[in-house]
Formats: structure tokens, sequence, C-alpha cells
């Protein structure tokens, strides 16, 4: 059942050195498992209550160390990481309204670290069985903002673990890649994921045969150097390179740009995982190649989700 509630607060920005170009409210809304789920919500400069204008949305999907800084949330759930900060101003500045669901503070005892990235496969929140209920919830909510949101224009963008549950959210059947979702668990054109785990927890009847197809269009932005992408230790070409094959046989299962849900995939040579998070100016792949990747990878996801909101 899906419940919207708004806090009027209007937070800081996450440093008092970083100036922002945009506040946020917190929300929250209620998931089909009964949790409620925390969430940011950014608007656009020109938007007045009771006016007529409309945007398209992005749902944001934090990684596996969750939204906040030092993966803690301070006194007022005000230090959302920068890179999440960043990407709030530049969708806000296209003029779209910006929601970053937190799918981990309401699943972590308050006051604990809430990173998951030592955890390994199949352990912890789940970007599989989890999450998508949050970014499903996070759906209802957005349509219910009638007075803010146009009507069927949303799309994803997630990091690590978030791109996982984008990839998860926009799969075409249930986990067990046979299932149709019912259309309350649809709705986005499309989704953009930044260096995803593609094992997805070998749901989707696992990597090598796989049957995972998404319904709408996917971007997926991976760095060569990242074990995600690439995994020698793996026993088979397939499981070595898990998103390839992932898209290879979405490919074969009539995933195209003819249908909308077109799998797409960008590999940045010499970029690690969480490449984005480079400060240092591009000055060429074999010198930066994290912040290079960053400067072409970012063009991408925002050609992409203009692309799909269109």
């Amino acid at each position: 059942m899906f419940k919207p509630c708004i806090t009027a607060l209007l937070c800081a920005a996450t440093l008092p050195a970083m100036a922002w170009n945009s506040n946020f409210s917190n929300v929250n809304f209620e998931n089909a498992a009964g949790l409620t789920i925390p969430a940011k919500l950014f608007v656009p400069a020109g938007w007045v209550e009771g006016g007529n204008q409309r945007y398209p949305a992005v749902v944001m999907l934090h990684g596996c160390s969750g939204v906040y800084s030092y993966s803690l949330p301070n006194a007022n759930n005000s230090n959302v990481q920068t890179l999440y900060r960043e990407w709030a101003d530049r969708l806000v500045a296209q003029n779209m309204v910006v929601l970053i669901v937190d799918s981990f503070s309401p699943r972590k005892p308050a006051g604990q670290n809430q990173s998951e990235c030592s955890n390994g496969a199949g352990v912890g929140i789940s970007e599989v069985t989890d999450r998508p209920l949050d970014v499903y919830a996070a759906r209802s909510y957005l349509d219910s903002r009638s007075d803010l949101v146009a009507p069927g224009r949303m799309s994803l963008l997630g990091w690590s673990h978030g791109g996982s549950t984008v990839m998860t959210t926009l799969a075409d059947t249930q986990p067990d890649g046979t299932t149709s979702k019912p259309a309350a668990q649809r709705g986005f054109r499309g989704g953009v994921a930044f260096y995803p785990g593609c094992g997805l927890n070998s749901a989707y009847n696992g990597i090598t045969n796989s049957k995972w197809r998404p319904y709408a269009g996917v971007h997926i932005l991976a760095a060569s150097a990242d074990k995600l992408y690439y995994d020698a230790s793996k026993a088979t070409q397939a499981l070595k390179y898990p998103c390839t094959t992932r898209q290879d046989r979405a490919a074969q299962l009539g995933a195209s740009s003819l249908t909308g849900n077109e799998v797409q995939m960008t590999v940045y040579q010499g970029a690690a995982h969480s490449f984005d998070g480079s400060d240092d100016a591009c000055v060429n792949i074999a010198s930066t190649p994290d912040a290079c990747a960053k400067e072409q990878a970012d063009t991408a996801a925002l050609n992409h989700l203009q692309q799909y909101l269109n």
C-alpha cells in the first residue's frame, strides 16, 4: 500500500564548503513490504506550487555505501554524498525532478555504518528482491505528484549496487526469468547503470543462460579495470564478462532499439570501479583514466536520460 507523506524541512548542502545550486525536501513512502522508505526530492527552480509546470523525473539509486558521506547520516540527514548532489544539480538544471531513494537507512539500526560494500554476492540488502520494491514505491509516489511530475516520464540512474537495481527493476520478468511483471512494477522509460554487478545473485536463470531482458532501454557504463566487469578468476568467458553475457543474451531474447529496450554498454579503458568519484581533470586516458571516464560517462548518462525522457 502506498502512503506518501512529506517533511517540509529543506536540507542544507552536504558540506559547508560546497555551493550547491539545488536544495531538497525529505519525503517518504511505503513499499509493498510495509517498509517506510525515505527519499530526497529535488525540484527545478521554476516550479511553483499550483502552477502549470510538469517535469520528467529521474529516480536515483545509491551504491553500496549508501546515500550519505562516510556511510552514516548526520543529525539531520543532510550529508548526502557529493556525487549524488552533483548529479541532482545537473539534472535539476535540465528541468528534471530528482528523487534519491534511500534503501539502507530503514534496513539498518540507527547510528550504524550503512556500507554493504564488503558483504559479497547474495548477502545483506538485495538489489534483486529488496531494492526494486523501493523503486516501485518511488514510482507510485511520483505518480501521485501530478502537480509536479509529467505523467509517464520517469527514468532510473544508479551506481554499483544501485546500478544492479536499475537492471532488476527494469527487467521484463520476475527474478525467476519467466513470470511477467505486473503493470505496477513497470512504468519507467529507461535507465543508466554505472559499473553494476551483472551477476544479479544468479537471478534470471544465471549468467551463462541468462533470461534477463529489460522492458525499457538500459545503458551500462562499465570500467575495464573493474572486477565487476572482468573477473579473470572465473572458469568461462561468459562468467569472466558477466555484463557482456547479460547484454548478448538480452539481444538474443529480443531486446533492441526497434522495440525500445536495447541494452547498450560502454566500457571505459583503464578505469576502475567508482571512476566517477575522481576529482582530477582529464588529461588523457593513459594518465588519468578515471577522470576521463567520468567526463565521458557523465555525458553519455545525461544523453541517455534526455533521449528516453523526451
